[in-house]
């Protein structure tokens, strides 16, 4: 049912008010903290970038990918150790590139080749730590800017034209720490929301944009409330700068959204809490991933939407009973989770197979207006109530057949439509030896 699923994705659009924070499948966890998340778009790939294992201030430079709800290490041997990081991709180069911290005496910049790292060209900024950083895909620039340097907290501009480094200013924005910062690639300017000014305990809450001549200002917009470390990332299909949470005195675990001229807070009804990590923008999935150091999240920006199951139609029986489908127990079709069904009332005999049969339509089938009676096949009495789209083979166990169907965590499939209607081999039950049972209309719904 997955591929099922995963096939509507491309033809089931969502409405967008309010957003939904929901747990990601993680089988495997980086065992990583201070990471970085960047999206590959050449290999259609989020990728984990650096980061410390726990309990060390220095680590080889990792990258994991997230493949299917499982993260896998692609770190190589002999990878450079390093202190801190900060990623981005590249699009000039066509590659992840990490901008880090080596032994507290310079910065390397690296770029992924897909099974290593390599060591690009140009001297980078001289060192400092925890600063802004992000890619201008509009001009192919690296763009750095701030954090402290020799104790100092600084408030620099430095690109990387693809050879070299290059101060371009050192005004804008008051020095900082641990800003967020993103391309907005819908207006073309760098976005620099927040940060810290070290060693006082001074959070920002203002809003700049660099387009990389100036640093510009918007005054006097509603916003986030002051904060550092908060997570960011740009949702470039709706051309968002989603923020979430970070560090203040109240520690915020609030959503927000920047499109350029405002900023919306966004309703949810769960979160991750408050965490430190890193988040990017899943375009394969229109979703943000959240990774810190205990735990996987998505969000997009989706009303919350029930979930039901509503059976409909009459089975068929013969002299064996007629089977009947239901949902098991309190099971409720929501994403991420597993939509448990089942056949009851069916001969319990091993060569007595149960089918499922599912579909996204329910009204016709090949052009003919559904319910189909079944009678001149051979099957007394039963009728088709939806145009079957696959298939699958069921366990009986001993006249019950549990039908699991795995909802995949794709925010566009909330509102999605499934119809379900099972039958079972049944020689002698019928002139058509097989069963079939009522139909269920299944609405995919949030969590």
């Amino acid at each position: 049912m997955r591929v099922l699923l995963c096939a509507t994705l491309l033809t089931h659009s969502i409405a967008a008010q309010v957003g939904i924070w929901a747990a990601a499948p993680a089988t495997v966890m980086p065992p990583h903290q201070e990471q970085q998340l960047v999206f590959d778009p050449v290999r259609q790939v989020i990728s984990m970038v650096g980061g410390q294992t726990i309990g060390n201030n220095s680590s080889p430079l990792a990258l994991w990918d997230y493949v299917g709800g499982t993260w896998v290490d692609r770190t190589p041997s002999g990878a450079p150790v390093v202190e801190g990081v900060r990623a981005t991709f590249h699009g000039g180069l066509g590659k992840v590139v990490a901008l880090v911290e080596r032994s507290q005496s310079f910065l390397e910049l690296y770029a992924w080749t897909g099974s290593t790292w390599s060591l690009l060209p140009g001297a980078p900024p001289l060192l400092r730590t925890r600063f802004g950083f992000t890619y201008d895909a509009m001009r192919d620039r690296l763009v750095v800017f701030g954090g402290i340097r020799a104790g100092q907290v600084v408030s620099e501009t430095w690109e990387w034209d693809g050879a070299v480094w290059q101060q371009l200013s050192s005004g804008g924005p008051p020095g900082r720490i641990d800003p967020a910062m993103q391309f907005d690639s819908v207006r073309h300017v760098c976005v620099l929301f927040g940060g810290n000014r070290e060693p006082s305990t001074l959070n920002y809450g203002d809003t700049w944009e660099w387009n990389g001549f100036y640093w510009l200002e918007h005054f006097g917009i509603p916003g986030p409330s002051p904060r550092t470390r908060a997570m960011s990332t740009f949702d470039q299909d709706r051309g968002r700068m989603v923020l979430y949470g970070g560090v203040a005195a109240a520690n915020p675990t609030d959503t927000w959204e920047w499109d350029g001229s405002v900023w919306a807070q966004m309703q949810t009804t769960m979160n991750p809490g408050h965490v430190i990590g890193a988040m990017a923008y899943d375009p394969t999935t229109a979703s943000v991933l959240l990774l810190w150091q205990n735990g996987t999240w998505q969000y997009a920006p989706v009303p919350p939407a029930p979930s039901t199951f509503t059976a409909f139609g009459d089975g068929c029986g013969g002299t064996l009973g007629v089977p009947v489908l239901a949902a098991a127990g309190t099971s409720l079709p929501m994403l991420g989770t597993t939509f448990h069904a089942e056949l009851t009332n069916i001969p319990g005999s091993v060569f007595n197979v149960p089918i499922g049969f599912a579909a996204f339509d329910a009204t016709t089938w090949n052009g003919v207006p559904l319910p189909i009676p079944l009678d001149p096949l051979g099957f007394t009495g039963c009728e088709v109530w939806i145009a079957p789209a696959v298939s699958q083979p069921l366990p009986n166990n001993a006249g019950v057949a549990p039908w699991d169907i795995a909802i995949p965590l794709h925010f566009n499939l909330v509102g999605l439509d499934l119809y379900l209607q099972g039958a079972v081999l049944a020689p002698g039950a019928n002139p058509g030896g097989f069963l079939f049972s009522n139909a269920g209309h299944v609405v995919v719904g949030t969590p």
